[in-house]
């Protein structure tokens, strides 16, 4: 079994004790403080360390996601509410990948920061904003 599905059941129990209205913020935001340690990264290592802490703030997110998802409907409604948000996963895929093609090729080089940099706090500060919104 990976790390990351052995921090799944750990997030689990934690949705028990915590309301997922609080625990999905919380998990964007520890998300948010990693991904900008990603920018700041300055060899392999530190790389695969950020990487791991990483996989650490998104074991949580989906059956946290689920978790809520399960609240509010019905079983008979489930699959489909299911079905909708891996979509929007398979969706934010496809539109990361375009948007950050034009953050690297077009922030390359401003205040003195790589593109790929630019990448990591701009989609840090994205999910920052949208996780106090959410609290």
């Amino acid at each position: 079994m990976s790390y990351w599905k052995s921090l799944q059941i750990w997030y689990m129990c934690g949705d028990k004790k915590f309301t997922p209205s609080k625990w999905i913020p919380f998990l964007m935001i520890l998300w948010f403080a990693v991904i900008c340690c990603m920018a700041a990264v300055n060899n392999f290592g530190e790389l695969i360390t950020t990487r791991i802490l990483l996989g650490v703030a998104e074991a949580g997110f989906s059956p946290g996601a689920f978790f809520l998802l399960s609240m509010w409907y019905r079983q008979s409604q489930l699959a489909a509410r299911f079905t909708i948000f891996f979509s929007g996963s398979a969706l934010a895929g496809v539109f990361g990948g375009l948007l950050a093609y034009f953050i690297v090729g077009n922030m390359d080089g401003k205040v003195n920061l790589e593109g790929w940099r630019w990448l990591f706090l701009l989609e840090g500060l994205a999910t920052f904003v949208i996780s106090l919104i959410s609290l």
